[in-house]
């Protein structure tokens, strides 16, 4: 790792003396832009001609071999299964850290003796930056890099039971339940008051049809959290599927109560307990939910929203449109179903590995783009940045340039990632706006 870190030294100062040289006008005068872009065009010639960027390239290469071979003992590994792809991501993850750790150095060097105060808020700042990055990520469908910055945040604070947390419910939905068996147990053991951990755990049991364990965990929820609304209704589903009627009666009268008592908005304890079961994918869960609040309250635009979420999550894209096509039969304008159709079909055809020169997918790209612009012309919009990504993903595909452009400043003001900007770049550098 020192080596890497000397080696990027190296290369930074060169570069900078370089840029030093290029664009420091003389004391005095100015350098107007058309004569910066002339300058760095000249730099970039010069660094591939002289070939002093394939002798960067390589010096750097062989000390990332260096690293896979003495920090992450791998060699011969297939960069295309999926151990090698979470080994890539890690590797990524740690490089990335490396440069910029070397580069703040440089040109920003820290303070000999930093504020002792400073330090938890400085934490706490490098925790929810990992977080977004982890949600850039997912949104990307990349899981291996998702998880890399959630275990980062670990590493950093390993006796912080949300972390643990967090990771157990992201490798829930990647479907790795053993590996977020482990997650759980770590964050109850840190806290075994933690509510969601304790709810989380017991739905990931119940999937595993260990459902005298399960009861443990969700009467535990209810006990340390007497006024949770949510824990209360999952015991009410649970109570349901082993049949214990008396129990369920109890349950649903303490989410009544709740409700009355709390201030809570009310809502079926069925659709409450099926959405937290929809988040960890649990289909099971979810149907058994369904069927108690057909029988109980009769179908409705939340229910088959609830249901089509669910058959999305785990792939089953023909359930999925079913369930969208009742809700949008009860309400045509109804923009969430509008954008889980959109969703559908994107990730049905695996547009989030589609080429931008695979033009026989143009006509499947236009269908998904009118379900996006539909659920974004209703007069209540749905808004998610997966739908901002996405769209402008298509748009930039179908040549859209001026649509993605502004689909991508808008995402940029929702939630700014380097997905949105590296997005939004590329928009402006098709319409020739070389200077935005």
């Amino acid at each position: 790792g020192q080596q890497f870190e000397e080696d990027i030294r190296s290369v930074v100062n060169e570069l900078a003396e370089d840029y030093r040289q290029s664009f420091m006008a003389e004391e005095g005068a100015v350098l107007n832009p058309k004569e910066v872009e002339a300058r760095r065009q000249q730099m970039i010639f010069e660094l591939n001609s002289t070939g002093r960027y394939y002798d960067f390239k390589e010096k750097l290469k062989r000390s990332v071999q260096r690293i896979v071979r003495e920090k992450f003992h791998k060699e011969g590994l297939d960069a295309a299964s999926e151990e090698g792809k979470m080994f890539m991501s890690t590797l990524y993850v740690h490089l990335q850290e490396t440069i910029n750790a070397t580069l703040n150095n440089t040109f920003k060097p820290k303070p000999t003796k930093a504020p002792k105060a400073d330090a938890p808020g400085q934490l706490a700042k490098v925790h929810a930056e990992e977080l977004r990055l982890a949600v850039e990520a997912e949104i990307n469908l990349n899981y291996g890099l998702a998880s890399a910055h959630l275990n980062q945040r670990i590493i950093l604070a390993p006796a912080d039971p949300v972390l643990w947390y967090d990771y157990g419910v992201l490798n829930i939905r990647c479907g790795d339940l053993a590996k977020a068996e482990e997650c759980l147990r770590e964050s109850l053991s840190l806290d075994p008051r933690h509510t969601p951990a304790l709810l989380s755990y017991g739905v990931l049991l119940c999937t595993r049809d260990r459902f005298a364990d399960a009861e443990t965990y969700l009467k535990g929820a209810t006990e340390y959290s007497p006024n949770d609304v949510l824990a209360w209704s999952m015991l009410v589903l649970f109570y349901d599927i082993e049949s214990r009627d008396l129990d369920r009666r109890a349950a649903l009268k303490r989410v009544l109560s709740i409700e009355k008592t709390q201030g809570v908005g009310k809502r079926s304890a069925y659709l409450r307990a099926g959405a937290l079961a929809c988040e960890l994918q649990g289909t099971q869960l979810v149907e058994r939910a369904a069927t108690q609040e057909l029988q109980k309250n009769g179908p409705s635009e939340d229910l088959s929203l609830l249901l089509a979420r669910t058959y999305l999550s785990v792939g089953q894209w023909g359930q999925c449109r079913e369930h969208l096509a009742e809700a949008l039969s009860k309400d045509k304008r109804c923009a969430v179903a509008m954008t889980l159709q959109g969703h559908s079909y994107f990730l049905e055809l695996g547009w989030h590995a589609v080429k931008a020169d695979q033009r026989s997918m143009l006509s499947s790209a236009r269908e998904v783009v009118v379900w996006y612009e539909k659920a974004l012309a209703q007069r209540s919009p749905h808004i998610e940045m997966a739908q901002y990504v996405r769209l402008a993903k298509l748009y930039l595909f179908l040549d859209k340039n001026y649509e993605a452009k502004e689909i991508l400043l808008k995402a940029c003001q929702h939630g700014p990632s380097a997905t949105t900007w590296l997005g939004l770049g590329l928009a402006c550098y098709r319409q020739k706006e070389l200077d935005q």
